[in-house]
Parts: C-alpha cells; sequence; structure tokens
C-alpha cells in the first residue's frame, strides 16, 4: 500500500504531527499488487456497478478505508460509487464536482483579488476570448470556451503539477475525520463517507500559458515589451495582440487555528504572471496572494469571513510556509518526494 505523508501542525500545542494519506486500490487490469481481500473486493464492486447499469469501464480505483464493507470507487466521470462487499448491493453514488468554493473560474477571479490587493482595474482589458457573461445571480459568471488549442494545453497541463492524477484516490484521516480525497484533472476533492457528498474543493493549479512550440511558429519574433510566456489566447490570429500567461496555485493547510476547539481549513492561494521578454529574470512573478479560512461545521467545511491578513498571521506564529500546504511534493517519475517545481519559487 503506498503512502502519502504530509506534515501538518496542530495549532493548539506546539508539536507537529504528521497524517498519512493512503492510496485507493487501482483498477488496472490486476497489475499493481493488493491482498486476497482487496481482489475479491474489487471484482464484487466490478459486478456491482455493472449490475447496476452504471459505467464500470470508468472506474479508477476504490476503498474502504481499511475498515468495514462499505467500499467506495472513483470513476472518471467525477462519481464516487458506494457498494457492500458483503451483500454484493449497490448503495448508490455521489457527484464530486460541486461548485467550487473560491476562484472557479480562474482568469477572472484571479484579476479581481490582483484589483482586490492592488486596486488596478480588473476589466480594463479582458483578454478578448475568455468571455465571461453575467448571470442572474449577483457577481456570478459564466465562463466560456477560449480558444481550440484548449486539448492541446491540458494534454501539456497532465504533465505538470506533480503528477498528482496518478494515484486519483486516496484515504486518511484529515482533521480527525475520514475522509477521500480525490484528484480530478486540477482539483483536488475532499469528500466525506458518512456524508456521502463532497464537503470541499481546491483548485489547485491553474494556468493559460501556450506552449513553446506553437508560440515560436505563429509569434517568432517578440518584443522587449512582450511577455515571456504568452496566455492561450495569443494563439488567435485575430486577437493581435499579446497577453501575459497566468498561473495560480492553492495548497490546503488544516488544524486548529484560532483555538477555538473547532477545527478550521485554510485555503492558501498564489497567482502569478508571465515576466516580460525585456526582464533579465526568467519566468513568472507573483502578482497575488489569498488565504481564505474555512471552519468545519456540521461534517463540512463552511467559508468565514476571517481577513486574509489575519489567517496569514495564523500561519507565520506557527512557522508554517507555503511548502507546508498540501499538495507539496511531486509523484512524477524521476521526482518522487521533490517539490513540485512549478508550485515552488
Amino acid at each position: 500500500m503506498n503512502k502519502t505523508f504530509i506534515i501538518i501542525f496542530l495549532l493548539n500545542i506546539p508539536l507537529s504531527y504528521s497524517f498519512e494519506l493512503f492510496t485507493a486500490v487501482p483498477f488496472d487490469g490486476g497489475k499493481a499488487s493488493r491482498t486476497e481481500e482487496q481482489k475479491h473486493a474489487t471484482y464484487v464492486v466490478y459486478d456491482a456497478i455493472e449490475q447496476a447499469n452504471e459505467n464500470v469501464f470508468s472506474i479508477l480505483s476504490a476503498t474502504n478505508l481499511d475498515a468495514g464493507n462499505q467500499w467506495l470507487a472513483l470513476s472518471r466521470d467525477a462519481e464516487v460509487h458506494a457498494v457492500n462487499v458483503e451483500t454484493k448491493q449497490y448503495l448508490g453514488n455521489w457527484p464530486l464536482m460541486m461548485p467550487a468554493p473560491i476562484l472557479a473560474g480562474e482568469q477572472y477571479a484571479a484579476a479581481q483579488q490582483w484589483h482586490m490587493l492592488s486596486n488596478p482595474p480588473y476589466r480594463d482589458e479582458p483578454d478578448p476570448l475568455y468571455v465571461y457573461v453575467a448571470s442572474e445571480t449577483p457577481d456570478a459568471l459564466i465562463e466560456l470556451p477560449s480558444t481550440l488549442t484548449d486539448i492541446l494545453v491540458e494534454n501539456h497541463r497532465a504533465s505538470q503539477f506533480g503528477c498528482l492524477e496518478k494515484q486519483p484516490l486516496r484515504y486518511g484521516d484529515i482533521n480527525g475525520m475520514k475522509t477521500l480525497v480525490a484528484v480530478v484533472r486540477e482539483n483536488i476533492i475532499l469528500s466525506s463517507p458518512s456524508l456521502k457528498k463532497p464537503i470541499f474543493r481546491l483548485i489547485y493549479a491553474r494556468e493559460d500559458e501556450t506552449l513553446a512550440e506553437f508560440v515560436s511558429d505563429i509569434h517568432p519574433n517578440k518584443a522587449g515589451t512582450d511577455p515571456q510566456f504568452i496566455s492561450e489566447s495569443g494563439m488567435a490570429n485575430n486577437v493581435g495582440r499579446f497577453y501575459p500567461a497566468q498561473r495560480s496555485y492553492g495548497k490546503i493547510v488544516t488544524g486548529d487555528f484560532n483555538q477555538d476547539q473547532k477545527q478550521d481549513l485554510v485555503m492558501w492561494r498564489k497567482a502569478y504572471v508571465s515576466r516580460l521578454e525585456s526582464d533579465p529574470v526568467k519566468g513568472y512573478a507573483l502578482n497575488a496572494e489569498i488565504l481564505v479560512h474555512y471552519e468545519m461545521q456540521g461534517g463540512e467545511y463552511i467559508q468565514q469571513t476571517t481577513q486574509s491578513e489575519v489567517v496569514k498571521s495564523w500561519l507565520t506564529s506557527k512557522n508554517l510556509t507555503w511548502q507546508n500546504g498540501f499538495p507539496s511534493k511531486s509523484e512524477c517519475a524521476g521526482q518522487e518526494g521533490q517539490l513540485i517545481p512549478e508550485m515552488h519559487d
């Protein structure tokens, strides 16, 4: 059984502690080693899901969280299926892709955060191919599709950001509660087996950088005032200008931060923008940072109104840094255990 060790801090005592995230049993045709109990359970899970007329071929992995007859299986459709392996009964499923708690439309929302921090007019020059349409709900926006390079860029991203999707389903005790942890594309989703629902979702990595080989074909000569890395919209011939690529990374830190005997979660996000060609430093520059406080209430993480500066002071007082948040360590071949390079300065 593979284990991911994550170092967190109990913030109401002076000592650190670690918790373990275990990887679920993969549905890989028997390639990975497993116990006889796990073999039997996966056969039963497969049959039960198939008999329920669900898409059994989309199942990625399953676990019983090391106890009990209820097994939970993650599908490519971002659903969790429950099966009782003793009675061989299919118990239903629940979707994981609930609305993100913050920055679901990354480009717009990140720009909005930059506006809050440094007060530039964040809709002064909207990226023309990232069209945002106001919905009936105030302040809610609908993000429309951007360019035809999305698939190419998405394939490139699959090899970035730590290769976390190699182990799409994990489990462990987080804040003292048994928790499923699913990695679905750029999302990390915490789910409660008892509530049978997702309780927190984090977009841990988002970028809109165009692959270098496509940039050189269409824009071979860039000026010093152009960005080193071009956003996806820069691939459109009718745009007529470059837009700097953006990157946004998010991490999770947990514990009782304000010592009120209630478990908390902090979503810590940093946004970066491409440096200019004239900049002697290559890469991206930090453009914004925000920390959002969530409190465990009724088994779910509920967003609080705590100011970002206050949350940052909590972490600073406990010597918690960006590196301490989850995710931090890469699972890519040849980089196992190293810091995910794109996410760290």
